[in-house]
C-alpha cells in the first residue's frame, strides 16, 4: 500500500510525475492485481489551522492540502489509469470528550 505517494509528489513535477507513477504502476500490475491508494480531504486539519490562526494571523494551512491528489479529485484521476476504480469512505473522525 502506498502512503500518500501520490499526494506529495512535488508541485512543480506534480502533474507529470503524478501521472508517470500511476501509468507505472497500472503497467506493473497483474490482470488481478490490486493498487490501493489513500488520501486526504481538502479540509483535513481545518480545525487545527483555525485555531492556530485565533493566536497568529499568519498561520495558514499550506496550500499542498487542497491540491494534488486528494479526496475530492483522486478517482477522477485513477480513472485515467485504471478500470475499475472504487471509493471507500472511511469515518476515522477524532472526537474528544469534553
Amino acid at each position: 500500500m502506498r502512503d500518500f505517494i501520490t499526494f506529495h509528489i512535488k508541485k512543480s513535477f506534480r502533474i507529470i510525475n503524478r501521472k508517470l507513477l500511476l501509468g507505472a504502476v497500472n503497467a506493473m500490475l497483474t490482470d488481478d492485481g490490486k493498487f490501493i491508494a489513500s488520501t486526504i480531504g481538502k479540509n483535513h486539519m481545518k480545525e487545527i489551522f483555525e485555531l492556530a490562526y485565533e493566536y497568529d494571523k499568519n498561520v495558514k494551512a499550506p496550500e499542498w492540502f487542497s491540491r494534488g491528489f486528494i479526496l475530492e479529485n483522486g478517482k477522477e484521476q485513477l480513472d485515467e489509469f485504471f478500470s475499475d476504480v472504487t471509493m471507500f469512505y472511511h469515518n476515522n473522525n477524532l472526537l474528544i470528550p469534553d
